[in-house]
């Protein structure tokens, strides 16, 4: 599942505010507008939000260096969260009149629900914390919760279909190459032993045609020398 970040302006209608808010605004902040209790203790700001983490930046305003440094109490879903109090008392170093884009609180990973952040000035001084924007983070619907989990037409489903029949038409087509290799191989197999078996019987009768041959030439001489030795013997 994605996420977005969502900016809100310190002026946005979401943000309820109550009780001293004075409005400013100088360049390279949002929108070039910013919010800020200015002598005015007990005010806060409420924003009702739908998400999963919020983010706010400030601008930090030193305006009297011998007054006390401001103070927010944060309440997240009605629980003290933060305690913020940045030092802008003067201490002998310079002061830097204003300090923009400073990230003063940033929640942890929320439920994804509606939340409430409320934010509560403590001090009544001329030094200032300005709201300057809100970052919302919220997740977007997935692709497939936009279709119905038993929708025959889901995208999802025709390709989950598409992927569950490649097996089944794989698996066949593999035997039949398998027993057609194999069907091959025994037709040749068997002819190479017919044609051994042939050259081995040619080879055999030729064996025999030789040795009976040679046993006719022998039996030839032998009877040519047996009439020689009987003519002799007789003479």
């Amino acid at each position: 599942m994605s996420s977005t970040w969502t900016r809100l302006n310190d002026t946005d209608p979401k943000i309820i505010y109550e009780g001293n808010w004075r409005t400013g605004g100088i360049p390279h902040e949002y929108n070039t507008t910013t919010h800020g209790a200015v002598n005015a203790s007990g005010s806060s700001a409420l924003l009702t939000f739908t998400g999963i983490q919020i983010k706010i930046v400030a601008t930090l305003d030193t305006k009297n260096p011998k007054d006390p440094s401001p103070i927010f109490n944060l309440y997240l879903d009605g629980k003290l969260v933060l305690i913020y109090e940045p030092n802008l008392t003067f201490a002998g170093a310079q002061i830097v009149e204003y300090q923009q884009l400073v990230p003063i609180f940033s929640s942890p990973i929320l439920d994804n629900a509606t939340h409430t952040l409320l934010i509560s000035n403590q001090v009544e001084t001329a030094n200032t914390i300005w709201l300057d924007y809100f970052d919302l983070l919220s997740l977007n619907p997935t692709t497939s919760s936009q279709f119905p989990p038993d929708s025959l037409d889901s995208p999802n489903s025709t390709q989950m279909e598409s992927s569950s029949n490649t097996p089944s038409l794989d698996v066949p087509a593999a035997n039949t190459e398998k027993n057609l290799s194999l069907s091959v191989g025994g037709i040749v197999g068997i002819a190479l032993g017919i044609l051994g078996l042939a050259l081995m019987i040619m080879l055999a009768f030729f064996l025999w045609k030789q040795e009976k041959k040679h046993t006719r030439k022998w039996n030839a001489i032998y009877t040519l020398f047996s009439s020689a030795y009987n003519i002799t013997k007789n003479t």
